[in-house]
């Protein structure tokens, strides 16, 4: 299963019909195919193996300006999403103070401070002389 996504990752499909060709079963051994074929130096698509998508023929500011309503649409998600995870951090940090907080053990007898005055100093009666 892995071999199958490797193999469908590959974007030159001149790589795929080599890959196809070979008998490489596994990653490893398809690496070190095309590495043998010194198919590993990226190469453009050839149009002998074309997979019958239309050509493109197009300005770039035709592109661009197709592009720019989903780039507005992305930059707004990314937002949000920057915003979900700054009041998830705030409420995060603000139960884990409450946690860590002390509480009072209901079982526990409440300690109290009492103040008390210092100790008289003995009285001696003084000697009849």
């Amino acid at each position: 299963m892995r071999y199958q996504l490797f193999w469908r990752g590959l974007s030159n499909r001149r790589k795929q019909a080599i890959l196809d060709s070979s008998p490489a079963c596994d990653i490893p051994e398809a690496c070190e195919w095309l590495m043998a074929k010194d198919m590993y130096r990226p190469a453009e698509e050839d149009e002998d193996f074309d997979d019958g998508t239309p050509a493109k023929n197009g300005s770039h500011s035709e592109k661009s300006s197709l592009l720019l309503p989903v780039l507005d649409q992305v930059n707004a998600l990314a937002q949000e999403v920057r915003t979900f995870v700054k009041s998830e951090k705030e409420w995060r940090n603000k139960v884990n103070n409450q946690l860590q907080a002390p509480h009072p053990n209901p079982y526990q007898a409440p300690s109290t401070v009492a103040a008390i005055p210092p100790p008289v100093p003995p009285v001696r009666p003084n000697p009849q002389q």
